[in-house]
């Protein structure tokens, strides 16, 4: 309930006052006025953005239905990532106690690092869609590992290859597509032998990297037979410059976004509501530090020193892979 409160404070005069930002899609916005739904989602699905129908294809339809109206985007756009928020809260409660999983709760719902969903709400249908799709996914591969029902496995692939067609860019996050159902499963178990990881790879890590391998063949190749698909958008070749560039995305996440952080404290006190929302928080944690401790026996819940390990390798490698 707090956590709900402090949501519906933090983006209730969002909802009311906000508006388109700068975009480099806002002329789609412009084209939908003297165009009908056919001809735009023909006009995209073979333009530049081929590679991207899922995408292409929704952000016709809210242009289309939504028109100007700002306030449907902006809905549109939180309630988009808040889905994603709670399938990722469900996936975690698999490997994390109460007390964690609730913290990811009141943090993530405000992503101060991904800048669409403030500067171009319209912009959901290509970045927030893409990442809920894949935290469905990996919701049901996980719940495929713990109930063994083969319809959440399916719907697990199927979400996978949805989140790509929308935006290519959770590739980095197919690691924890891969490590978290296997995670899971090794908890379960005290033996490793060579017919378990033979069944792991089978089950988890090579139908993603299937998946992954025909969605580059269709951006690299198969678009340019149908499509206006001139420039490989987000394909570059492996030189210096892409390493330093690799460099710069460490840099960004360990310096400036915590600078940038710094920098909005001084115009965080000029808001009213901000000392309703930080009595709030203290309440929260008051309450997670007192009800909420580890001496509650929650099962499965606990990570040994090993799986921490575990953990921070593959957050390295998503990050570097990025």
């Amino acid at each position: 309930l707090l956590i709900l409160i402090i949501i519906i404070i933090t983006y209730f005069n969002f909802i009311l006052h906000g508006g388109f930002g700068s975009g480099d899609d806002i002329n789609l916005v412009l084209n939908s006025k003297n165009s009908n739904l056919g001809d735009l989602i023909k006009y995209n699905l073979i333009g530049d953005h081929a590679d991207r129908p899922l995408s292409m294809l929704l952000i016709d339809l809210t242009h289309y239905f939504y028109k100007n109206n700002i306030r449907l985007y902006i809905i549109s756009s939180i309630i988009t990532w808040l889905f994603a928020v709670l399938f990722l809260g469900f996936v975690l409660l698999q490997f994390l106690n109460k007390k964690t999983v609730y913290i990811f709760l009141l943090i993530s719902p405000f992503p101060f690092f991904a800048s669409s969903v403030f500067a171009g709400p319209y912009m959901f249908t290509q970045y927030f869609t893409s990442i809920l799709f894949w935290s469905i996914s990996l919701f049901f591969l996980v719940q495929y590992a713990k109930f063994k029902k083969i319809f959440t496995y399916f719907f697990g692939l199927l979400f996978l290859a949805l989140s790509l067609i929308t935006l290519e860019y959770i590739i980095p996050l197919l690691l924890l597509t891969i490590f978290f159902p296997i995670l899971y499963e090794t908890s379960k178990i005290n033996i490793f032998n060579k017919k378990l990881l033979i069944k792991l790879f089978l089950l988890y890590f090579l139908p993603v990297i299937i998946i992954s391998l025909f969605y580059l063949i269709f951006k690299i190749y198969l678009v340019k037979l149908y499509a206006n698909y001139n420039i490989i958008y987000g394909v570059s070749p492996l030189n210096l410059k892409s390493f330093l560039q690799a460099i710069y995305y460490f840099i960004v996440i360990t310096v400036e976004v915590p600078l940038l952080l710094l920098k909005t404290i001084p115009y965080i006190f000029k808001y009213k509501l901000i000392y309703l929302t930080l009595a709030l928080l203290t309440l929260f944690f008051f309450i997670i530090n007192n009800n909420l401790n580890d001496k509650n026996k929650i099962q499965n819940k606990l990570i040994k020193n090993n799986v921490d390990r575990f953990f921070i390798l593959i957050l390295f490698l998503s990050l570097l892979s990025s």
